[in-house]
């Protein structure tokens, strides 16, 4: 579980709306006028079972506990975050504690490698074939990293596995299943 899963896992976003905006009970959610633009009739909705908000007015925007705390604060994420992780009391990784993400980051540069070259070899023959007919030349794939995940589900897996890496942190890198 991420840091933000836990965060969000322990915030109730009926107390987390509520702290802002009056919300009034309205069967299994809740309803309110919108925060973030002017109306008479309630059109902001809190669904308590699927820890989400919805506005079905001018904003027709949504999302969860995160997201209402940005919009309503005008907040960027990571200040959102930091705000609602000590109020949850979710310790946040200082910077430069990211070995895990040093590791994700080494297998997300191996892979796109790999891609690269699978890309240039003689398998990649007929998407570079597609990607000319795009206008889109070798310095572009190289500028925007573009590469080509061959048909052979394996072979990702067998490679990063060459290159040092873990089952394991492949698995919990997203990279393989």
């Amino acid at each position: 579980m991420t840091v933000v899963d836990d965060v969000k896992s322990r915030l109730d976003i009926v107390e987390v709306v509520s702290q802002r905006v009056p919300l009034q009970r309205s069967g299994r959610s809740f309803k309110a006028n919108c925060p973030f633009h002017q109306e008479k009739t309630p059109s902001f909705h809190v669904f308590p079972d699927r820890q989400s908000w919805r506005c079905f007015g001018a904003c027709a925007t949504g999302g969860d506990a995160l997201s209402f705390v940005m919009r309503a604060e005008n907040l960027e994420f990571g200040e959102a975050l930091r705000q609602l992780a000590q109020q949850t009391g979710v310790p946040l990784p200082q910077r430069g504690q990211r070995p895990r993400d040093e590791a994700v980051q080494k297998i997300n540069e191996d892979a796109c490698a790999f891609f690269q070259r699978t890309l240039a070899s003689t398998q990649g023959a007929n998407a570079r074939a597609y990607m000319e007919e795009r206008g889109l030349d070798k310095q572009a794939a190289e500028a925007f990293q573009i590469g080509l995940s061959p048909t052979d589900g394996d072979s990702l897996k067998n490679h990063l596995t060459r290159e040092g890496h873990s089952l394991e942190q492949l698995v919990s890198a997203g990279v393989v299943r």
